[in-house]
């Protein structure tokens, strides 16, 4: 059953959101950072410190950042989490699709994790299947092997590079160029010049990408050294681009197993699986100490000391050029001619070569900033700045800013009909809403009312759905935004839950959970997944009733009602003797079961065999827990009822 936490899931959304790097290596380069291990490139290499950056395993100093509207500084995306990420700018202006990620690939993907996960279970037994016993045994290990599924799919949902136009997180942030010392200037040339002389679309502004070069040395050859010192000052020179030299110990490579310091590197999430028999991008990497802080110390000061810095200064540039004048009382006045025009003219009282003046210059404003053609706002407008000025705040944890500023521009993008962008901004400010009533630092914290989700928050995602859909064909950046919220929901929820001392606001926690389990059967009944993500589906929403079980509060006063007069004898009807008062009522264990069964069903056991008997067993755990099983017959037991079906179907696979 998919029991991961809501809190672990919310942690994985963090990182994906969190700032992207993109990464450009030398074959030299290359070649180092393979001698550490099973490792592809520097960027395959990078990939493994994600982990440590987003959940702090091995981390010694938090990365800080201060959004500039904040007074107390936050850490990045709540934890100083990166993504590090290909050379995304080469297949920019090449894109065949406008959707997300591709469907047939997160099928097959999501397919292939669980037929690892299988492996793995199997290999807690020396036969190639697993009883009921073992499954007893082992219980919480298997139930982690389980729960990575969820949060693999997740991931999944999340881990494509691809460059949109209408919002600005995959939008590399800062871009790493890692050469070698040997590197010849030609080879240093082409690779700090890619960002420059690559064509990139007219929404892309290469200007809000920072560049550093990282140069590897080797500390034993004084010589390559000399030729390190010699390309830093070059750089600096001619081109004014920052770069720190890493010098490297190549013995640092070599593990003693036996040694209690060495470190472990768990792959990222998001790596893409590939199916392959040599791959090697999902196994874990050991370093030693030594090899583990010679990586970790530069890319910790490169994230701290340029790339928060830069933030920072673009976000003060952008609030000081475009968000202040919007948010003045001169640009209230203008505000209908899309951010004020020349502020002249305010005191030349409507003279003729004014209104010349406004006329042209609104065609202008109008040309420069939407081309509806192409469906994109230019990179220079002032709605594509605001849109990324909104998304960095996300970044960074600043929920309330970003909420803020987002609502600037959905006025200008409506009447644009910018249905693409709106739908993304209506979103992402949904997002913001509910990260910042469930987030512990307080930035942009209010608690979501009923109300609010009635008149703010289910509008929003209705008319998002139905765009993302209906008007632009979307089917991937739909199923996002519903997974996405139903997780948001469940978080809210289960936080709320962990903070009461009380049973007053419990009718808000089963509101949090009810939204919930709504969007994910939007999810289910829309078809647009495959059958085995729908049955994940299913768990988690069988997993979320499991989180409604609460303690009853006055047993001793508690008299059981006479059975109505006109109820009428029924042998498959539930009896419950002797409840346990303490429980009885306050859970939803019946629900849980029956889409427990409705995901076996979904998953197929002909072709999901183990994760189905999985599923049959803890059924039987929970049928055992809910009482429900009276002289060997159960509603859910009944001969020819949809388990017994299933459960002689599982007898004849195995």
């Amino acid at each position: 059953m998919c029991g991961s936490p809501s809190s672990n899931v919310q942690q994985l959304l963090l990182t994906a959101y969190a700032p992207k790097i993109s990464v450009v290596s030398s074959t030299l380069a290359d070649s180092i950072a393979t001698s550490f291990g099973k490792i592809e490139n520097i960027q395959h290499l990078f990939s493994y410190f994600e982990n440590i950056f987003a959940f702090g395993s091995n981390y010694n100093t938090e990365i800080y950042c201060t959004p500039t509207l904040n007074n107390s500084p936050t850490t990045l995306s709540g934890s100083g989490c990166v993504r590090f990420v290909n050379n995304v700018f080469i297949n920019a202006n090449n894109e065949a699709s406008p959707e997300f990620f591709d469907l047939n690939t997160f099928s097959n993907d999501l397919k292939t994790y669980v037929e690892i996960i299988d492996n793995k279970i199997k290999s807690l037994s020396n036969s190639t299947t697993i009883d009921e016993k073992l499954y007893s045994k082992d219980y919480d290990i298997i139930s982690k092997f389980q729960n990575s599924i969820y949060l693999k799919l997740i991931a999944l949902l999340n881990s494509t590079e691809k460059m949109s136009s209408f919002e600005c997180f995959n939008h590399p942030i800062m871009q790493l160029v890692v050469i070698s010392g040997n590197d010849s200037k030609e080879t240093i040339e082409k690779l700090v010049s890619n960002l420059d002389s690559t064509i990139l679309p007219q929404w892309y502004d290469k200007s809000s990408t920072l560049q550093h070069i990282i140069i590897l040395s080797d500390q034993d050859d004084s010589e390559m050294l000399q030729k390190s010192l010699k390309i830093q000052e070059d750089l600096k020179v001619k081109s004014g681009k920052r770069s720190t030299i890493v010098n490297i110990d190549m013995n640092a490579n070599q593990i003693n197993e036996s040694d209690t310091t060495n470190v472990t590197l768990l792959p990222s999430l998001f790596c893409n699986i590939k199916r392959n028999s040599q791959d090697t991008t999902t196994e874990s990497l050991l370093l030693s100490n030594k090899a583990f802080n010679l990586w970790k110390r530069p890319l910790q000061d490169i994230i701290s000391k340029d790339l928060i810095i830069f933030m920072n200064t673009k976000i003060k540039e952008w609030n000081d050029e475009v968000v202040v004048p919007r948010t003045s009382l001169t640009g209230r006045i203008f505000g209908g001619r899309k951010w004020g025009g020349n502020k002249s003219n305010f005191f030349s009282f409507g003279s003729n070569q004014s209104s010349e003046d406004n006329i042209k210059e609104t065609n202008n404003n109008s040309k420069d900033t939407y081309n509806s053609e192409g469906g994109y706002y230019y990179a220079q407008s002032p709605e594509m700045i605001l849109r990324k000025l909104a998304d960095w705040y996300f970044m960074l944890g600043d929920y309330k800013n970003a909420y803020t500023t987002y609502g600037l521009i959905k006025k200008n993008m409506i009447n644009d009909k910018a249905f693409a962008h709106l739908s993304s901004l209506q979103e992402y400010t949904v997002f913001s809403l509910l990260l910042g009533a469930s987030s512990k630092s307080g930035a942009g914290s209010q608690s979501i009312t009923p109300k609010m989700i009635s008149t703010v928050i289910s509008p929003m995602l209705d008319s998002s759905f139905y765009s993302y859909l209906s008007r632009c064909n979307l089917i991937t950046y739909t199923l996002r935004l519903t997974i996405i919220a139903a997780e948001l929901y469940f978080y809210l929820g289960q936080t709320l839950a962990s903070n009461l001392t009380d049973d007053s606001n419990r009718n808000i926690e089963e509101i949090y959970y009810s939204e919930s389990i709504s969007m994910f059967k939007k999810v289910i009944d829309s078809n647009l997944l495959d059958k085995l993500s729908n049955g994940y589906m299913m768990q988690r929403i069988a997993y979320i009733y499991s989180s409604y079980d609460r303690s009853y509060t006055n047993p001793d006063n508690y008299v059981m009602q006479d059975p109505s007069y006109y109820e009428t004898e029924n042998p498959g009807k539930i009896y419950i003797n002797s409840p346990n008062l303490r429980n009885f009522g306050q859970s939803r264990n019946r629900r849980l079961i029956l889409w427990l069964v409705l995901s076996i069903n979904e998953i197929d056991p002909m072709k999901q065999p183990l994760q189905s008997q999985l599923l049959i067993w803890r059924i039987q755990k929970q049928i055992e827990l809910d009482g429900s099983k009276v002289n060997g017959k159960s509603w859910l037991q009944r001969n020819g009822g949809l388990l017994s079906k299933i459960k002689e179907e599982l007898q004849v696979k195995i």
